[in-house]
């Protein structure tokens, strides 16, 4: 059963990787949004220093960006863009694992592997992932947290407040379903002996996770790109 599933999921992956490269539109640059992010990424790796040029909200995508840009060696600026939105792509195809263990943990197994498919080849999702943008890694990051949050082993539910931190970095929408989480941690340890002592601890690991971020952004950009724009 185990590696009936295993071979379910890579077939998956592989026909979500070929389906997206149909669709890509490597001749034509990035524009809008994915274009800030690749100018932020190129101007990190250039001055190995965070840029204060730019208004960007959240600038985790490019700062993940910015490291494979030093490695690329091309003459050309399609490559580092192709670079992008081949990123984007894995982060969008790689979410279909934590989403079958999330829709696994309430369905059965035979109906759960349906929830990979829906992601893979949902017109709007795939379009979405070739455009180089900050949605496929913060998609990623929320249903990894869920799958780990809502599993019976407390430190796999600490580490979900890592990946909800994460998803927070790379957008600040992610802030709203921190406040649940915590209240949702309260309830169902609230027979335990230590009901008070995990909800504080997922606070501190998500502040952990966020606070450096936050201090260059409010260094370089004056806000912190989290609470500056949820409030």
């Amino acid at each position: 059963e185990k590696s009936k599933t295993i071979a379910y999921l890579v077939f998956l992956i592989i026909g979500g990787f070929f389906i997206r490269y149909i669709f890509t539109p490597y001749e034509t640059p990035l524009v809008l949004d994915s274009l800030q992010y690749f100018w932020y990424g190129i101007e990190l790796n250039i001055l190995n220093e965070f840029p204060s040029n730019y208004d960007l909200t959240n600038n985790m995508w490019p700062t993940i960006l910015s490291p494979f840009f030093s490695i690329l060696d091309s003459q050309s600026y399609l490559d580092y863009m192709n670079l992008q939105r081949n990123a984007s792509i894995i982060f969008s195809i790689m979410t279909s694992i934590p989403i079958y263990f999330l829709a696994k943990k309430f369905l059965p197994n035979t109906i759960a592997l349906i929830a990979p498919i829906m992601l893979i080849f949902e017109p709007r999702i795939i379009l979405n992932s070739t455009s180089g943008i900050t949605e496929p890694i913060f998609l990623f990051f929320i249903i990894s947290s869920f799958a780990l949050f809502f599993n019976k082993n407390k430190k796999y539910v600490l580490s979900s407040f890592v990946l909800i931190g994460l998803a927070c970095l790379a957008r600040y929408e992610a802030l709203v379903i921190v406040f649940p989480m915590i209240i949702i941690l309260f309830f169902r340890l609230k027979n335990k002996k230590f009901k008070i002592l995990y909800p504080i601890l997922a606070i501190i690991i998500f502040l952990m996770v966020i606070t450096p971020m936050s201090v260059i952004k409010i260094e370089t950009m004056g806000y912190d790109g989290i609470f500056s724009h949820v409030i």
